[in-house]
């Protein structure tokens, strides 16, 4: 690691000068969390009981992943 100006730490290059490499999984995690929280909007303006329950779009998409990933267990 080397360190710029600031006093920051910065990942090294790799040998062409590329660093897509480390920074494209971020991308897609961002993009599936991104989804995520648009469907849970999208499912909060459709039903009127989780507006009036007040349930925020980010449960509501984090409990669409969370079932399929558990397996349901965590209702248990």
């Amino acid at each position: 690691m080397s360190q710029d100006n600031h006093g920051y730490s910065c990942p090294e290059l790799n040998h062409d000068g590329n660093q897509m490499e480390y920074t494209f999984s971020g991308a897609i995690a961002f993009a599936f969390l991104t989804s995520l929280l648009l469907v849970g909007t999208l499912l909060r303006a459709r039903f009127t009981l989780l507006q009036n329950m007040l349930v925020p779009a980010s449960l509501i998409g984090g409990t669409l992943v969370c079932i399929p990933v558990t397996g349901g267990t965590f209702l248990l």
